[in-house]
């Protein structure tokens, strides 16, 4: 992001604004005073202020933006505010050299954010690790804001699969935080079993009040590109507050005997891994 300096020209003034000296008819005495030469002085020159040396850093293969940001203890922001020929974020070669600015850099809210997820760390619902499907196992997930909408994509090993909910639910969440109070206000929902509708289908709770939009009323679409989701929800409603905090999870629950059988088989991902309700819970933000 270029900075513009506004460049001040003074103009030299030609006439005096020293008083005019004195006219008089009859001086009372005439006083001839010689000036004492004065030794010339030289003026001190200003001592520069010596640059600091930029702190640079050459990308490697497998890195990602936000991922030199968590190592530099930078933001995004900063990152991207140092490096102003990064327009995407999400787009950067192994061999580019980046700026590493100061820790007090300026930054700037960022409209783009993500996460990487480490792969095979399914847990079930009482935090023990447990092996799962490439499906239910996050590689990463992203937000980014468009115009009117709230762009979401969840990263996976492979896409959603085609099974029976009767047998196998398969269920990804993104919750919402719109005002900044570290605890979701909106829930995202994609599943095979979401409400009454067949197949995958997609919802919004409002977590305050309970209303659910479902299906054909779910104010935004899905689509499933390859090992990705990709879920656009209107701001008008989650409400426009101009940023947003974000985390993402998916439920596996895996019936061998039916719906009804009681040895029922969980595994659970997060991206970021430790959220709400943690005490240190963790989001990607955009926005203000």
């Amino acid at each position: 992001m270029a900075a513009c300096l506004a460049l001040v020209a003074v103009a030299a003034c030609s006439g005096s604004i020293l008083p005019r000296p004195r006219i008089t008819d009859a001086p009372t005495a005439s006083v001839e005073i010689t000036p004492s030469p004065v030794p010339a002085t030289a003026t001190p020159q200003p001592t520069p202020t010596p640059m600091p040396t930029p702190v640079t850093y050459r990308i490697k293969p497998g890195d990602s933006l936000s991922g030199i940001a968590v190592r530099v203890h930078r933001t995004l922001g900063q990152l991207l505010t140092a490096n102003p020929e990064i327009t995407d974020p999400n787009h950067i070669e192994a061999g580019q050299l980046i700026v590493i600015p100061d820790a007090n850099a300026p930054d700037i809210p960022p409209s783009l954010a993500s996460v990487e997820d480490v792969q095979a760390d399914l847990v079930d619902e009482s935090g023990f690790e447990v092996t799962g499907q490439s499906y239910a196992d996050f590689l990463g997930f992203a937000a980014r804001l468009r115009d009117t909408d709230l762009l979401m994509e969840m990263q996976l090993l492979s896409g959603p699969p085609s099974v029976d909910p009767s047998v196998e639910t398969v269920t990804y969440t993104i919750n919402i935080d719109t005002n900044d109070d570290g605890e979701p206000d909106f829930a995202v929902t994609y599943g095979n079993a979401v409400g009454d509708q067949p197949g995958y289908a997609a919802s919004l709770r409002n977590l305050g009040t309970g209303e659910e939009l479902v299906g054909f009323f779910f104010p935004g679409t899905v689509e499933e590109q390859g090992d990705n989701i990709r879920i656009a929800v209107s701001l008008a409603a989650i409400g426009d507050t101009g940023g947003y905090a974000l985390a993402a999870g998916v439920k596996r629950s895996f019936f061998p005997g039916g719906a009804t059988d009681p040895q029922v088989e969980t595994s659970v991902d997060l991206a970021p891994d430790e959220q709400w309700p943690s005490p240190n819970a963790r989001w990607i933000r955009v926005g203000d």
